[in-house]
């Protein structure tokens, strides 16, 4: 079962809409700090509670009702993010989760140093290699 939501401050005003399997713990993640120094989107926020709206049998008629209710409430919706570049489309419309562009956070692409000839993979040549190597 997939729930569509709706995140509503105490003036009433809905900041965010959204679909989960577990409306529960949503925002709860929402709210999180998570790793280093990422933060959920209502981090520290006490003002907010999350509404369930409705509930779908499957993620992809969930997420085509997420994105009405995105339009209803002046929300920009995942389709305008996605032709921003700001999110991922291959995960959305096959049903996975929309995440980040992956492109940019390639950890599988290899690259070899000009100056110093070292293959690696990750971030690890940004970070190194290139125009930081200490060859160059």
């Amino acid at each position: 079962m997939e729930y569509v939501y709706k995140i509503v401050n105490n003036q009433g005003v809905v900041e965010h809409v959204g679909n989960t399997n577990n409306p529960a713990n949503r925002l709860i993640d929402h709210k999180k700090k998570g790793n280093g120094s990422s933060r959920g989107r209502f981090y520290k926020r006490d003002d907010v509670r999350l509404e369930v709206l409705e509930e779908c049998t499957n993620r992809k008629d969930a997420y085509h009702i997420q994105c009405q209710y995105q339009i209803m409430y002046g929300l920009p919706t995942d389709i305008e993010m996605i032709s921003q570049g700001h999110l991922n489309s291959d995960k959305r419309f096959n049903g996975g989760n929309a995440s980040i562009d992956s492109d940019k956070h390639n950890t599988k692409l290899e690259q070899t140093c000009p100056y110093c000839s070292k293959t690696m993979k990750g971030p690890t040549y940004k970070r190194w290699h290139g125009d930081n190597c200490k060859w160059k």
